[in-house]
């Protein structure tokens, strides 16, 4: 920590993550807004000690590839993180003779990469490592890092729901011993007062409320979808200039895509699967300009017609 300010960094197994969202999604009717959830951490940061005064925040989701899931509920949740900024990562997975995966290789990386980000940084090493996951397996990697100094921060929840077919949740007892900081998603759920803890989670769209059982198999990133859901301009055009009004005094600048596609999600009300920028991409390419230079955070602005 340097003249109050932190670093968080945020590394979420992505299916633990699902099994909570469908959770919320059958017994809710709920889906976690990601942007008001890593103001949440951050807020939490930073009452946790009197000297830190600003918190930078980044997460990182971790999933495999080999997993074809067909399933708009899992398409739903990667769409909404990457709206919200949250980087996906990916991994191979190796297939195994009864036809299941191994999965330990998403924990592995999300070890790998929770590692490098910190060694491999010179004066901005993360402060605070924040984990949405439930596994004993990151246990080595949290003791490691809280020799180096860093604070241990565990979102988390245990839940066992046969009835709507999700079987059971529960989140190791040495990953919660081993960190300095708790917080049980249960318990933001039931928040009946706090409205900043209650706008974590919002109404869940309709067509994800019979949403299919969560198998324990990550996803792969979908396909853009189909043509008969396909955006138009002015939907589009509106919510650039919506964005660029916010971000940039409403100068033709390059926005966001994660911006863009959250706009759309407030202006439509429809949920958007698949590639945003692809399916922009591939609708209005002689309307828009991309800024691709940052893979992990793509922007685009409107073409100025000559």
């Amino acid at each position: 920590m340097s003249d109050g300010k932190v670093i968080a960094n945020v590394y979420i197994d992505g299916n633990f993550t699902f099994h909570i969202h469908s959770y919320l999604v059958k017994k809710y009717k709920k889906i976690i807004n990601w942007e008001m959830l890593l103001n949440f951490i951050k807020d939490k940061i930073i009452a946790s000690n009197p000297s830190i005064q600003f918190c930078k925040i980044e997460a990182q989701c971790f999933l495999g590839t080999d997993y074809v899931s067909n399933n708009k509920s899992r398409d739903f949740l990667t769409n909404s993180m990457n709206m919200a900024g949250i980087t996906h990562r990916t991994t191979l997975l190796k297939k195994l003779d009864n036809g299941g995966f191994k999965e330990d290789a998403v924990d592995t990386n999300l070890v790998f990469f929770a590692t490098k980000d910190y060694y491999a940084a010179k004066d901005d090493k993360y402060d605070y490592l924040v984990l949405l996951a439930g596994d004993s397996d990151f246990v080595p990697l949290i003791e490691n890092l809280k020799k180096e100094g860093v604070k241990i921060f565990v979102l988390y929840i245990d839940f066992e729901e046969q009835s709507l077919g999700l079987g059971r949740t529960r989140t190791a007892q040495n990953l919660l011993e081993s960190s300095n900081m708790r917080e049980n998603i249960q318990h933001l759920i039931d928040e009946r007062v706090d409205e900043k803890i209650k706008s974590i989670f919002s109404d869940c769209p309709p067509d994800l409320q019979e949403a299919s059982t969560p198998v324990s198999r990550p996803v792969q990133f979908s396909e853009p979808y189909d043509s008969d859901e396909s955006l138009n301009w002015p939907e589009v055009e509106s919510a650039i200039k919506k964005v660029q009004a916010d971000k940039c005094s409403g100068r033709n600048d390059f926005v966001l895509v994660n911006q863009v596609g959250e706009k759309l999600f407030t202006l439509s009300h429809r949920p958007r699967h698949g590639s945003l920028l692809r399916t922009i991409m591939f609708s209005f390419r002689n309307r828009i300009e991309i800024d691709d230079s940052n893979p992990n955070a793509k922007k685009v602005r409107i073409k100025t017609m000559e």
